[in-house]
């Protein structure tokens, strides 16, 4: 429920409060007073983008406030999700300055125009001539057959299993695309893991075999060096072994004349032992050493094939091939893996296609005895407006594939004149009977689901007299299940209001300004007279006046 709404500083307004109750409101007042003034003012408060140039003074800011009575609104996951405190009565405002800087704040927490937006679905249904526009929409169709559902749940649910499906398609088509990638590299990285599975990488030393290699190439020179070490060491006439010998005898034969000479002779003894064991370690090393093309050619192909590999791969060492050997099995191992999650996607997708499936046959099955129900209440108001001849039809036919809303395409058919076809609602009403239909549905709406407020700006345009009437009898029965705020110029209209705002416009200080008051019972006879006769207003007017206010 609004509680009160006020302005300062915007179009024609210096400053008005309006404080709001339950029921049905009239806002009247002469062609030109500023009534669209309200309407423009709520439309900033719901986040509508704000033009400077209505701005009163430019020399203060722009402010606009209403509270609203929220208990009945189910707000709680629109507060959660904004970090807002619920309070029963929420504050909203508005502020905008003449350098077009503007602030929102709900219970004065600030917050973002897309906040304000999202607030103001849940509490105010602004309808206009704009809003017309939503016969033509397809959202609207359902929801207005929906709201004739025996089970409410069963949209909910295939609300759930549609995006469901449309996620898992999504999957689908991206791991197909990931899966068909690696399927169309898979041949070359199977030859490349082949080529590197080959060389047997992990008991592969490249240092081992480039020693080796090297070995094996000059194992005629290594022979030379050896046997010309092993003959210097150990030859019987010239060797160093034999001339140690002599320098032994030489010591000890002399050693008896000088016992410190012993020591000499002791390291020469040392030295003699291990050149002799010298000698013995490189005799052995000359038989292992042999010549083997058969062995170097291939240690030779090894090498050039990892060399090949190490330049092809632009790497360094054996461990790096081995890197991209295991990298190689994982993405060819991911292959297959791949192809095994797609097909357990793919299964799961097709679970939720007949889900899907027979959630859309079960609501093309409740919409075609809604799109009856529908039809009923609507003419009841229809009748209830002036409309006593026409007739409405919801024609339900299967669409070409499943969409956000079901299985099916919804169809408005409307007669206004008995004997004539029915025929799509959008081409064959006229504005004041759009007016009217809208206006039923509303009403209809109103009796199966609970509605914000609902403000209506000249939903009278183009009716008058009995017409008139009959709709202010419709607000009024609307009103009691919700509030109601009209802005109207028919007098039939605004005698049916619980209250009654007056909108005037006069010079002050020289400059023109709006002011908007509630009128008393006394009040709203004078200007109920005045809507039905002018100015000058007849007696005849005022009894009519009194007879629409009782």
């Amino acid at each position: 429920m609004l509680k009160s709404i006020e302005i300062t500083n915007y179009a024609l307004i210096q400053h008005v409060r309006l404080d709001l109750l339950h029921g049905l409101t009239a806002i009247t007042g002469e062609t030109g007073s500023g009534k669209s003034i309200i309407m423009g003012a709520l439309g900033l408060l719901l986040g509508e983008r704000a033009d400077t140039k209505a701005i009163l003074h430019n020399d203060s800011k722009c402010v606009i406030e209403a509270t609203f009575d929220v208990r009945s609104a189910a707000l709680d996951a629109f507060f959660a999700s904004h970090d807002l405190d619920i309070e029963a009565t929420t504050t909203v405002r508005r502020e905008i300055t003449a350098a077009g800087k503007s602030r929102s704040f709900i219970n004065d927490t600030p917050v973002s125009l897309l906040a304000l937006k999202e607030f103001g679905h849940f509490v105010i249904d602004i309808h206009s001539q704009h809003e017309n526009q939503l016969i033509t929409e397809r959202s609207f169709r359902y929801l207005l057959v929906d709201a004739f559902h025996s089970d409410t749940t069963l949209f909910g649910a295939y609300t759930e299993a549609f995006e469901t499906r449309r996620k898992q398609m999504h999957e689908v088509a991206t791991m197909t695309a990931e899966r068909d990638q690696l399927l169309q590299e898979q041949d070359y990285r199977l030859f490349q893991l082949q080529e590197l599975e080959q060389l047997n990488l992990a008991n592969l030393d490249q240092v081992a075999l480039e020693t080796e290699r090297d070995e094996l190439s000059h194992a005629d020179l290594i022979l030379q060096a050896l046997q010309h070490s092993s003959t210097g060491l150990d030859d019987d006439q010239n060797g160093v072994l034999m001339h140690i010998r002599n320098l032994r005898q030489s010591l000890q034969k002399v050693s008896t004349y000088s016992p410190k000479l012993l020591q000499f002779d002791e390291r020469l003894q040392g030295a003699f032992l291990e050149l002799k064991e010298l000698s013995a370690d490189l005799n052995d090393y000359v038989d292992q050493v042999q010549s083997n093309p058969e062995r170097l050619d291939q240690i030779l192909e090894t090498l050039s094939a990892l060399y090949h590999l190490q330049q092809k791969h632009r790497v360094q060492t054996t461990d790096d091939l081995i890197a991209l050997e295991n990298d190689l099995r994982a993405k060819t191992t991911s292959t297959q893996h791949i192809e095994e999650k797609l097909q357990q996607l793919q299964a799961s997708l097709e679970r939720s296609h007949e889900l899907v499936s027979d959630l859309a046959a079960a609501l093309t099955s409740n919409r075609i005895q809604s799109a009856q129900l529908a039809s009923k209440e609507i003419e009841r108001w229809f009748h209830a407006l002036g409309l006593e001849q026409a007739h409405i039809q919801f024609n339900i036919k299967p669409s070409s594939e499943w969409h956000a809303f079901g299985g099916d395409e919804i169809e408005w058919l409307f007669s206004a004149n008995q004997g004539v076809a029915l025929q799509s609602l959008s081409k064959v009403a006229s504005g004041g009977e759009i007016s009217r239909v809208m206006l039923a549905i509303k009403a209809t709406l109103s009796q199966r689901r609970s509605l914000p407020i609902l403000i209506l700006d000249e939903i009278d345009q183009g009716v008058s007299g009995e017409v008139g009437k009959k709709i202010g009898l419709v607000l009024k029965a609307m009103s009691s299940q919700m509030q109601l705020l009209t802005i109207s110029h028919l007098a039939q209209i605004a005698g049916q209001a619980d209250h009654q705002f007056k909108v005037a416009k006069h010079i002050e200080g020289g400059q023109t300004v709006t002011t908007v008051r509630a009128l008393n019972e006394e009040e709203r006879i004078a200007e109920l007279a005045e809507m039905i006769s002018g100015k000058t207003k007849s007696e005849a007017a005022l009894a009519n006046a009194r007879e629409l206010l009782n």
